[in-house]
Formats: C-alpha cells, structure tokens, sequence
C-alpha cells in the first residue's frame, strides 16, 4: 500500500479476525512508523483503535509522533469525545444532543431523500442514560417508527419527571 504514492494511510491497530475484542495494538506503531519512513516518507499515519477522546488521541500522537488519529466507537459512549476541554455532561444536554440528531436527520431527509429511520436506533443508548427510567425508555424507543414518535416519547417521559 505504502509504494503507491498516498497521502495518508490509516491503521486500525487491530486484525479483521480481532476486531474489538482484544485491546489496539499500539506497541506496533513504532515499526509502522519505521516501514513507513523506508518506503513513503511524506505519507501521514493515522491511528485508529482505543481512543476514547480527544485527550487520549493527542496523547499518542505526542508518544508515537504519528500525524492524527480517529477516534470510532468512543462516540458512542461519549459523544463529547471531541471537546477541547472535557466535562461532565447533564441528562439535559445528552437529550438536547438526541434532538439534534434526529433534527438533523429530519432536515437530511427532507433536503436529499427518506433517510431510513431504523439505523437512528443503535444511538439511543448515547443519549438516554444516566437518570432513573432510562433503560425502560431505550426499550421503549427500540419500537419506535420515526423521529416524531422519539421526541413524543421522550418528552412524555421527561415531563412525567417533573411532576
């Protein structure tokens, strides 16, 4: 791959047969670095696996002097993964964050086409966690056919907890 001129070159520290089950193999960055520096030089390495967040991605690319990283299934337990300067997050602003994502795919929808609804599903478990009633609500979101039933279901719940 390195011998056909690219720009850059992702890694993700893992096998296919691996996939996430075994902890990034991040020892190998330094020999990946090595072959990199042997065959393409000015192509950038980036880094993919076990980075949970911004501070943990810049933290190796000061250690292993590579050009970036990506950062994958950490967005899914926090979505703030990218903050500059990382906090804790209020039930109140994970459900903002839920509303803008089905916002947005409202607004996808309308601008280029249907946009299936089912795949917004596995992003439930993102937003709704962290207060009394949040497991039964994501089961409760998992029969939920559009983004209006979402909101409407939610709401109901969030209204019930002010009372």
């Amino acid at each position: 791959v390195l011998k056909q001129d690219i720009a850059n070159l992702s890694i993700h520290l893992r096998t296919k047969k691996e996939m996430s089950k075994v902890d990034a193999h991040w020892e190998l960055i330094p020999e990946i670095k090595k072959l990199r520096d042997e065959i393409a030089p000015n192509t950038l390495l980036t880094i993919n696996g076990d980075i949970p967040d911004r501070a943990t991605g810049l933290k190796l690319v000061e250690q292993y002097g590579v050009d970036g990283v990506m950062i994958g299934r950490g967005v899914f337990t926090n979505p703030f993964a990218f903050e500059i300067d990382p906090k804790e997050h209020s039930v109140k602003e994970f459900i903002d964050l839920l509303f803008l994502h089905l916002d947005l795919h409202d607004k996808y929808s309308k601008e280029f086409g249907p946009r299936p609804f089912k795949p917004l599903l596995r992003f439930f478990k993102i937003y709704i966690r962290g207060f009394k009633g949040a497991g039964e609500l994501r089961n409760q979101l998992m029969d939920t056919k559009s983004t209006d039933e979402v909101r409407r279901l939610v709401q109901q719940v969030l209204d019930n907890e002010k009372d």
